[in-house]
């Protein structure tokens, strides 16, 4: 052995390249890439799109926390943008938000970029960001982060109030972010395997939860059963089901927001 060793080692070190002028590297696709073909077709469809980052990471139902936060202060932004006084006390709120949304990845100069959008928000905005988060496995449930991710915003959503956000000096306790604008989430992967189940990921809205009340989603996402919870909400309707693609360049989220047109 120690004779085959010494030749290998003498071989690889007489092998040894210095010169790689040769060599060409093209990367063909990424998620960055991905990022960017999504934000010419959110153009295309008329939304104003905004990319957020492409190295998303943490734990999804952390992440799907922040989002939560996130949205709902943009919502908010988008009803009170025409009163100063509430809308300054919202936008510091807004760039805390992001600030902890940096802890997984996301731009802070992204903050700017939305405020720039917000006070005229002539056109409905589109988010994009990629990455891919984890999740800590407590159940034994079925699922994969996408999904998870999923029905933890619509979790979130169901639960938060102004309140939460403390915002409760600048506006009426207890209002919900339903007359702002309207939103919706999608995460999925981009192989269109989501763990070991046949969707690619799942869509979540701020009523979901409560037109699912009766399935008591709380309880599929402690047990890390999203898959089942999806399936069975409305036939399996908010699944994402593409099939395999051929690809992977990681995961991609899609946060829309309509605004109101009374506000």
């Amino acid at each position: 052995m120690d004779t085959l060793k010494e030749a290998a080692t003498k071989h690889q070190t007489n092998r040894i390249e210095t010169n790689f002028s040769h060599v060409q590297n093209v990367i063909v696709g990424s998620n960055k890439i991905a990022l960017q073909r999504g934000c010419e077709k959110a153009q295309e469809l008329g939304y104003y799109p905004l990319i957020m980052s492409s190295g998303i990471h943490g734990e999804a139902k952390d992440l799907a926390d922040a989002y939560c936060n996130l949205s709902m202060l943009i919502g908010l932004l988008m009803q009170y943008r025409k009163s100063v006084s509430s809308y300054k006390g919202i936008e510091l709120k807004l760039l805390d938000s992001i600030n902890i949304l940096s802890k997984f990845g996301v731009s802070k100069s992204f903050g700017g970029h939305l405020l720039e959008y917000i006070p005229s928000a002539d056109k409905p905005l589109c988010l994009l960001v990629g990455g891919e988060p984890t999740v800590t496995l407590k159940g034994n449930g079925k699922g994969g982060r996408n999904q998870e991710l999923a029905l933890a915003a619509a979790v979130h959503w169901q639960t938060k109030s102004v309140e939460d956000l403390a915002c409760s000096n600048t506006l009426t306790a207890g209002d919900r972010v339903k007359t702002g604008c309207q939103m919706v989430l999608l995460s999925a992967g981009t192989d269109g395997q989501d763990g070991p189940t046949d969707a690619a990921g799942a869509i979540a809205y701020p009523s979901l939860c409560n037109e699912a009340r009766n399935l008591h989603p709380q309880e599929f996402l402690d047990n890390n059963d999203s898959y089942s919870f999806y399936s069975t909400f409305n036939d399996g309707m908010y699944l994402i089901k593409t099939g395999l693609t051929g690809t992977n360049v990681m995961d991609i989220h899609i946060m829309l927001f309509s605004p109101n047109t009374s506000q």
